[in-house]
This record gives structure tokens, C-alpha cells and sequence, in this order.
């Protein structure tokens, strides 16, 4: 039996990720790994499955498989199919990219490890800044390795929570701090034309923002000040502060039942 904890590895860059490579040899000196990640690249697919549930896969070594499907497709079929016994911790990266703030609502990166939390694991999704140094990418590892010993040593699971770690490059000193995740806008795509035709083709270059470019909150400002920045993002989206609508509610037509108290009432 092997007593050493099992820790899935996935990612949105591909199984050939230069990150992902990194991030494996540095985990592996705290756990078992498990790499399952798609075939290519699948950025910003979000947490996109297959609803036909079927995938090909390649085994490329011991503990290595490469599959035609989303980050969310690989962790799934990874945790039901390809483990051989119960994975301890997700992580996922190390992404070639921030996903700042809002960026988390399309990050493949995210949505791996999101989909580790869903099937009742810890998760922790790793990004570094575009284009980072190799010092960066080792520093990265490193800081993901040790995380995941933490995690892994605290038995950290709080419900529906993940870690979101982002690194800048050229960070020196090896420090972090926990900041809450902010917002990023970017500009919309200029406007092409006054009028369309009744079918034809849009094609617009996605929008990109460099660094921390259109990014406000704690995040941006951890890494702004240099640090490793680590966020704990919760899946449950309620609006708390929401939850009083219905005894504001006046709806032609409907009475309200007043708030669910969630015990039932």
C-alpha cells in the first residue's frame, strides 16, 4: 500500500505545458501524482464539460495520461476512472497568466481545480504572470509544492472553497499574502459596423489586458507590491446581503413566500 498522499494535476495550457511539466517534479517530492490534462490547449473554456461523456485518452508514461476533453472533463474522469485509489488534493498550472478577479469565470485553470472541490476535494489552481521568467516558473512550483504540503498537513477543507495563487514575475523575496479576489474589466471590441446582414461572419481578436491591466481589488495589489497573492474563492455564489428580497418584492400577479431560512421554513 502506498501511505503517500495522491494528488491529481491538471491544467489548460495541454499535457506539453512547460508549466505543468514544473509544477509535477516539484509536487512529486511531496506526494504521489497523478497527471491527467487535455490533449491541447483549452484556455478560457471555463468550467465546460462533455455532456456525451465520451473522451480519448493517451497514456504517456506511469501516472501520465493526455485526454480530448475540458480541464472540468479531465479532473472528472480522472477522479472516477483513472485513479487507482482516492485523490487527497487537485491542484491545477501552473497557467501561463493571471486569472485575476473576474478572470476566474473563464479560467480553465480555475475550473479544474473547481472541479475538485465539486467532487469533494481540496483544489488549488496556479497561475503565474504572461510570459514569466524560468526563475518565476521554478519559484512557482515551489510555492505550489509547499502550499499543497500545507493543505495536505492541515487537512485545510473548508466546503465549496479553493485556493487561487497567482505569481508575478521577477518576485524575489518568496512572499505571499491572502487577498480577497477583485475585479478585472477590458475594453470591449470596438464596434465593426452600423448595420449586419441577415447572416454572415463576426470575427473579433479577444480581448487581453497585460499584468494586472484593468485589474482593482486585493489581488492586483498584492502582486502590484510584489508578492505571491492567494485567494480563497468560494463556489457558493448566494448574495447574502440579497437574501431579503422577497419582503421587498412587490410582483403583479404572485404573493412572495417570504425568505427560505434553510431549515426548511
Amino acid at each position: 500500500m502506498n501511505d503517500r498522499p495522491l494528488i491529481l494535476l491538471s491544467n489548460d495550457d495541454g499535457i506539453e505545458a512547460e508549466g505543468l511539466r514544473i509544477l509535477a517534479r516539484e509536487l512529486r517530492r511531496v506526494a504521489e501524482v497523478l497527471v491527467v490534462a487535455p490533449d491541447g490547449e483549452r484556455s478560457a473554456t471555463s468550467h465546460a464539460i462533455n455532456i456525451s461523456a465520451r473522451w480519448r485518452y493517451r497514456r504517456l508514461g506511469e501516472g501520465e495520461y493526455a485526454v480530448d476533453a475540458t480541464p472540468a472533463d479531465c479532473v472528472y474522469v480522472a477522479v472516477t476512472q483513472l485513479a487507482s485509489r482516492p485523490i487527497d488534493l487537485v491542484v491545477s498550472g501552473i497557467n501561463n497568466g493571471y486569472n485575476l478577479g473576474t478572470d476566474v469565470l473563464y479560467s480553465g485553470t480555475v475550473a479544474a481545480a473547481a472541479e475538485g472541490v465539486v467532487l469533494g476535494m481540496p483544489g488549488i489552481a496556479l497561475s503565474m504572470e504572461y510570459g514569466a521568467d524560468p526563475e518565476t516558473t521554478e519559484r512557482a512550483a515551489r510555492f505550489g509544492a509547499s502550499l499543497a504540503a500545507w493543505v495536505l498537513d492541515s487537512e485545510w477543507k473548508p466546503a465549496w472553497t479553493l485556493l487561487s495563487v497567482n505569481v508575478p514575475n521577477g518576485c524575489t523575496d518568496d512572499r505571499f499574502a491572502v487577498g480577497a479576489m477583485g475585479t478585472r474589466r477590458y475594453r470591449p471590441a470596438p464596434r465593426q459596423r452600423e448595420t449586419w446582414p441577415e447572416q454572415g461572419t463576426i470575427e473579433l481578436t479577444r480581448p487581453h489586458a497585460a499584468a494586472t491591466e484593468g485589474a482593482q481589488g486585493e489581488d492586483a495589489q498584492v502582486l502590484n507590491a510584489g508578492m505571491i497573492s492567494v485567494s480563497p474563492l468560494k463556489l457558493d455564489w448566494t448574495a447574502t446581503e440579497q437574501l431579503d428580497l422577497g419582503e421587498r418584492m412587490t410582483l403583479a400577479g404572485f404573493e412572495s413566500g417570504g425568505r427560505m431560512d434553510g431549515h426548511g421554513a
